[in-house]
């Protein structure tokens, strides 16, 4: 049975801490780059997982492209 109020997807979050430590700063680079947003308001919407849908879009496109690049 499944938990109710529970996701079955990974968050952007999930998604972000499963990446190395370069890998994490590589994501981070280019997300900012693409977007203009702020290396605080990344983090802080990271943590508190605010992304508004334009942004986790963004975030899973890329999120994508590099998990296809590894292959």
């Amino acid at each position: 049975m499944k938990e109710q109020g529970k996701p079955n997807y990974l968050t952007c979050k999930d998604q972000f801490c499963l990446l190395s430590r370069t890998e994490k700063t590589a994501f981070r680079e280019r997300y900012l780059a693409e977007t203009g947003m702020s290396y605080p308001a990344f983090y802080y919407k990271l943590r508190q997982n605010s992304f508004k849908s334009l942004e986790e879009q963004k975030f899973n496109e890329i999120m994508k492209e590099m998990n296809h690049g590894d292959k």
